[in-house]
């Protein structure tokens, strides 16, 4: 039910090389360019689809979940991929990982690939002033953070090329995400234990900075300046609970911002289904990308 509250780069930039020159009065074909270098750091990779068209393209940057501690690019949804068919530039990144990576690493990788990408907006056809943050459990949590909290907690150290560019987007989707870490770990057993103990480097749930768990969390950071977001949540979700941790961001974004702040997605699962933290069999796919046209300014969107 839809309740409309309505890098550093390296001297290679991938495994793709494009040596042929081309005409600017020729069509660009679909192309899927794998192994892109956004940063320095081995794990600073993404995979960049892009769709048939001289562009500039609206881009998507998927962040893959896992818990903080696994997934890489290659976790890239059907319902996410297909985008590309509809106009869409996918950016599937890969980001460093705790334990090795705690907090605030990850959310400063993302935020690098995202400048990374706009400053090759020329390059690969991408609109740099239409990005928007999609991500699944743990990548939603960071997709939410490069929503909501620009200029903050951004990446340390960037070239002239990065610093030049904003992490800022204009929507964030959020599928099934943690959005206080404050509470996430008692709530859903174990693993959301085990998940939050890494992502803080600590060695028991007491030691752990509560300060950091506070700008760790995307409650925490909403305010009327923020773009829109589209929650998605399993009602029957065993790891990441819909009203504990998605109806506190709901409310969040619509006190700030009003109705056209958020758009509410609570799925119910097939009772056979063993997949229930993963929305989007359910999800309305018609809300979806009616969201995503109206964030980007499509003239040809999907909303009638």
């Amino acid at each position: 039910m839809v309740a409309s509250l309505l890098g550093v780069s390296c001297s290679r930039d991938s495994k793709h090389v494009d040596a042929q020159p081309r005409s600017p009065n020729t069509t660009r074909t679909a192309a899927t360019i794998q192994d892109l270098a956004y940063g320095p750091d081995p794990d600073h990779r993404l995979d960049l689809r892009t769709p048939e068209g001289n562009g500039p393209h609206p881009v998507i940057v998927w962040i893959h979940g896992g818990g903080f501690v696994g997934g890489d690019e290659n976790d890239l949804p059907g319902l996410v991929a297909a985008q590309v068919d509809r106009g869409f530039a996918v950016a599937s990144l890969r980001h460093r990982l705790a334990p090795a990576h705690p907090f605030p690493a990850a959310v400063r990788d993302a935020k690098r690939a995202v400048r990374w990408l706009k400053s090759r907006a020329e390059r690969y056809r991408l609109d740099a002033d239409r990005v928007v943050a999609w991500g699944h459990s743990s990548g939603a949590t960071l997709a939410s953070m490069v929503a909501l909290t620009p200029g903050i907690l951004e990446p340390t150290v960037v070239p002239r090329g990065l610093s030049e560019q904003s992490s800022a987007v204009v929507a964030f989707v959020v599928e099934a995400g943690p959005t206080d870490l404050t509470t996430w770990w008692w709530q859903s057993g174990a693993s959301s234990l085990s998940s939050t103990l890494a992502y803080f480097a600590c060695a028991e749930i007491y030691t752990c900075s509560r300060r950091a768990m506070l700008r760790a969390s995307p409650v925490h950071w909403v305010d009327p300046s923020d773009p829109p977001g589209y929650l998605a949540y399993v009602r029957q979700d065993p790891l990441v609970d819909a009203e504990l941790q998605g109806q506190p961001l709901r409310l969040a974004l619509l006190e700030a911002n009003g109705p056209d702040g958020v758009l509410w997605d609570l799925v119910d699962a097939d009772p056979e289904s063993a997949g229930a933290h993963y929305p989007e069999p359910w999800i309305d796919l018609t809300a979806l990308e009616c969201f995503l046209d109206r964030s980007v300014d499509r003239p040809e969107t999907s909303c009638g």
